[in-house]
């Protein structure tokens, strides 16, 4: 079978009209011919068939059998599935349009292959595709890990490197051929019996990663570089259906279980009046505070909600408030006990002033006799020092009163 045997999509027909229809419509502008012949072409319906991507389960299988696979193929891969990027924008990148720093890389190129001309390096697709993205930090460490593995090999190459700054090069450095990345995926596709997809195919399980991880539609516009976000709203339709069925079913699910929980375990004065459910999941606990829960289950079902990172100051400030309200039922008892320490304080310090008062009476007693008492025994040494009597004067008078008293 030639190429020319090979059936073409409708989308490829129409997208072929209508270049065909530009050019000779610039051939009318410029009299090159009298009218349009492809405004009286019948055109074949648009197939509006849904973008094929892998899910979660798939999408993580895929990057597991990379892992033993060429680096430059399996850096490629994991890129358009970490970036989203269209496969001519990740062949154009350039070592200077990452910022491993503040882990931004600029889109702002396109490598692209023209039979007879070769590989040639052209704008973005359009001006909304010339962007800034913020790439995940997996993605900036495999950069790096990819960088020191290019320089290894250029090294080897010594002379015969073509340097061109590309990250994704030919073995002599020049730049790679857009198709090549998508020959290796096919065959690594079916040598790991993946599902058929195609390199844009990791394109469209980016953006349905990014919806199913609820960010905003502008958002992921912007990052896969649509001049409209109506386009990625028309482009995943089937995956914003599939989030937002999603979404109603946790909503039901989680207003049963707040019913359950309120009719089980609410029972004033026997409980408090409140309880609180406990989400295990940081990603399950945002979705239902991003879906504005929180104040809808407090006000229907008396039901909070906490996860791993809140738990932890609810028990803390459910804790400080018992304690709060253990203190204001014994406060009657607190304010007598205060009181009862008062009165008691103000009888201490009357006895202690008493008792202050008899200590100064008795000290100043104690002074008055020491000086009294002091002076009187220093006259009567005096004297004693003074008389000249022997002592034995003295003894005699003493011998003559003990033999009276005989």
């Amino acid at each position: 079978m030639s190429f020319l045997d090979i059936p073409l999509s409708n989308n490829t027909v129409r997208h072929y009209h209508s270049f065909l229809s530009s050019v000779l419509g610039v051939a009318v502008k410029w009299q090159l011919i009298p009218s349009n012949p492809c405004e009286r072409a019948t055109l074949p319906k648009k197939e509006n068939s849904p973008p094929r991507y892998l899910d979660e389960e798939q999408a993580a299988r895929l990057l597991a059998l990379l892992d033993g696979e060429d680096v430059q193929y399996r850096t490629m891969i994991k890129m358009f599935m970490f970036t989203g990027m269209r496969r001519e924008e990740l062949c154009g990148l350039e070592w200077k349009d990452i910022d491993f720093k503040t882990a931004v890389i600029r889109i702002a190129r396109a490598s692209l292959y023209i039979p007879h001309e070769g590989i040639i390096t052209d704008t973005t697709k359009n001006a909304s595709s010339t962007r800034y993205i913020k790439a995940p930090a997996i993605a900036i460490q495999l950069l790096k890990d990819y960088k020191r593995w290019q320089a290894q090999r250029r090294l080897s190459m010594g002379d015969r490197w073509i340097d061109c700054d590309r990250l994704f090069t030919k073995p002599d450095g020049s730049p790679i051929h857009p198709d090549t990345i998508g020959c290796w995926f096919r065959d690594f596709i079916k040598a790991n019996d993946l599902p058929d997809i195609s390199i844009h195919s990791l394109r469209h399980t980016n953006a349905t990663l990014m919806i199913n991880s609820g960010i905003p539609i502008t958002t992921i516009a912007a990052r896969l570089g649509h001049a409209d976000p109506t386009t990625t709203t028309r482009i995943y339709t089937h995956a914003i259906q599939s989030v937002d069925a999603a979404a109603k079913a946790l909503i039901n699910t989680i207003r049963r279980e707040a019913k359950d929980i309120r009719d089980k375990y609410i029972d004033p004065p026997n409980t408090t009046e409140f309880a609180v459910m406990f989400l295990p999941f940081e990603g399950l606990y945002s979705e239902v505070v991003n879906r504005g829960m929180v104040e809808l289950l407090q006000r229907d079902y008396k039901v909070n909600i906490a996860g791993p990172s809140t738990m932890a100051a609810l028990l803390n400030s459910i804790q400080m408030g018992f304690k709060t309200l253990a203190v204001r039922k014994r406060s009657a008892e607190v304010w007598n006990l205060l009181g009862s320490v008062k009165k008691e304080f103000e009888t201490f310090n009357s006895v202690l002033v008493a008792t202050q008062t008899k200590l100064d009476q008795a000290n100043k007693e104690l002074d008055k006799l020491v000086g009294v008492r002091s002076r009187q025994i220093s006259r009567k040494l005096s004297a004693v020092e003074s008389n000249e009597t022997p002592v034995s004067a003295y003894f005699s008078t003493i011998d003559q009163y003990t033999e009276g008293e005989d």
